[in-house]
């Protein structure tokens, strides 16, 4: 076999783990994992078939996005309904350490309460990642 040959293989078997963490699609971790797999093949050989999903699916990096359509978040395309999303949100212990936080608590209250003051605290950008994991897990839910 071939440098080329072996190069492609390897590209290939980067797209098919990609594929495979797409197809579960349930949190931003696999539709991250998924576009760092298809960027693996990219960096190994150039196939048609990494450019056009990591093309689809470049819009989806929540990092990359403008602060005006981070609000509009990219939910995957699951049969789970909000509460489901909840309940398998809460079991995870990332959620759950942050549900815990004193500080994310007094967050979450002033949303409730005080909205104003929520917009100070979203000033903060630790404190915003943890509100995108949450949004991201379910638990939490914009309008």
């Amino acid at each position: 076999m071939t440098k080329q040959n072996r190069e492609l293989q390897i590209a290939k078997a980067y797209v098919r783990i990609g594929n495979a963490h797409l197809k579960k699609g349930e949190t931003e971790e696999h539709l991250t994992a998924a576009i760092d797999a298809y960027e693996g093949a990219q960096m190994e050989n150039r196939t048609k078939d990494a450019e056009r999903k990591i093309k689809a699916l470049s819009c989806a990096r929540p990092r990359s996005w403008p602060t005006s359509t981070r609000r509009r978040r990219w939910r995957p395309r699951t049969r789970a309904t909000d509460e489901e999303r909840a309940r398998h949100g809460m079991a995870d212990l990332e959620i759950q350490v942050i549900l815990r936080d004193p500080v994310m608590q007094n967050v979450l209250n002033d949303f409730q309460t005080d909205p104003m003051g929520a917009q100070r605290h979203l000033q903060n950008p630790g404190i915003m990642a943890k509100i995108e994991k949450l949004i991201a897990a379910g638990v939490l839910q914009t309008k």
